[in-house]
């Protein structure tokens, strides 16, 4: 096993030193970090952890498949918070919120989108892991062929001249439906007949990549609010649209198929990231993120919805700040009920340290400000980096 050699401080004090694997974890804890005395003295102390990364779903082994689709199945059942299920709170919080900020609106608006649909799939995830601690969310790369995904096995498939999806027997997921037994539909299906978007992801976040990005594209003053509107509106779009059927309205979050497409926009994201360095996590830095600051009350007539700034708790996880709001003033205006977020233990968030804007930018702790996040993509490394450009 690799050892790596620490001289500790007389006074007891911390030192900081970095663990990596070579593959991501099979099983619960089937990893193991032991502290040893030196000359093979004995153990001071071991822990056995989980390296837990979020793959294609194209490159899932079979066990990984179904220990995801039976955590998935498990999780949709549960007693929910403010509906009979967590299914159903998920849903309907994204449909709550659609046009209250989390959405450009077609670029005429200020939108927490990148940060808010982080924290919203770091909250499912970890309630899958609640149920399985081993399953990581895929993410689906919506502008290649994803035959496998899009197979009765694994997120069903189209029953040919319907919007009826099909399952196999044996997928956990069978049946999946909403409301009063209305079965999941989708308008299209782009397996063997292509991707659903056309647009290649690290062109569309203007990286130096084999898809043809030069790095003079890779333009290091670019601000946040440009890559958010270009990968929601030339991205993001054209993959609820290619689908459509449940991904077509604010209800997406009812087909699971949503938090894989969203994995993989959040993986567009921390690409732009880190080929920008924008893992400034101050809330005070345009180039990781706009609007800056904290909400600053009803008396300012310029100001954007509450929420929507750097340090403001983000709904459905944040109280507000304690402002009256201003009757009838969207801006000021949210609904009353909350989702906890799950706490683990040695990660950050709970229902007393809810996501803000600037705590989802440095999802590694890169800059050592904000916890790490503990979800990472399969195309970066240790460090938030891409190993194909560095």
């Amino acid at each position: 096993m690799p050892e790596l050699a620490l001289t500790l401080p007389k006074d007891g004090g911390w030192v900081r030193f970095l663990v990596a694997g070579r593959r991501a974890s099979r099983g619960s804890k089937d990893a193991l970090i032991r502290a040893e005395l030196p000359n093979g003295a004995g153990a001071i102390v071991q822990l056995p952890v989980m390296v837990r990364v979020r793959k294609d779903a194209e490159t899932l082994t079979t066990a990984e498949r179904a220990a995801f689709l039976r955590a998935l199945a498990a999780w949709k059942t549960k007693p929910g918070l403010t509906r009979p299920t967590r299914f159903e709170d998920y849903y309907t919080a994204h449909d709550d919120a659609f046009s209250w900020g989390i959405h450009s609106n077609f670029g005429t608006q200020v939108s927490n989108f990148l940060p808010w649909h982080r924290a919203f799939l770091l909250n499912f995830e970890r309630e899958l892991q609640q149920i399985d601690p081993a399953v990581a969310l895929p993410y689906w790369r919506f502008d290649v062929k994803a035959p496998g995904l899009f197979s009765a096995e694994f997120l069903g498939a189209l029953v040919p001249g319907s919007t009826e999806v099909r399952f196999s027997n044996t997928n956990p997921i069978r049946g999946w439906s909403r409301g009063q037994g209305e079965a999941l539909r989708r308008a299209n299906q782009f397996d063997q007949q292509g991707p659903v978007s056309p647009n290649n992801l690290l062109a569309i976040v203007g990286r130096a990549n084999e898809a043809g990005c030069s790095p003079q594209n890779a333009v290091q003053n670019e601000l946040y609010r440009s890559v958010t509107d270009r990968v929601e509106l030339n991205y993001h779009n054209g993959a609820h649209a290619g689908v459509l059927g449940w991904l077509g309205a604010g209800t997406s979050p009812s087909d699971p198929l949503f938090f894989l497409l969203h994995a993989n926009v959040d993986r567009g994201w921390a690409h732009w990231q880190e080929s920008r360095t924008r893992f400034v996590s101050d809330g005070q830095n345009e180039g990781s993120y706009t609007p800056t600051g904290r909400y600053p009350g009803t008396t300012i007539p310029q100001r954007v919805r509450e929420g929507l700034y750097a340090l403001d708790p983000m709904w459905p996880w944040g109280p507000k700040s304690g402002d009256a709001g201003t009757p009838n003033d969207p801006r000021d205006d949210w609904l009353p009920y909350r989702f906890p977020f799950p706490s683990v233990p040695g990660m950050p968030f709970s229902a007393a340290d809810p996501p803000t804007p600037a705590k989802m930018i440095d999802y590694m702790n890169v800059g050592g400000v904000n916890p790490a996040h503990g979800a990472c993509y399969d195309d970066f490394d240790f460090e938030g980096k891409d190993p194909r450009t560095n």
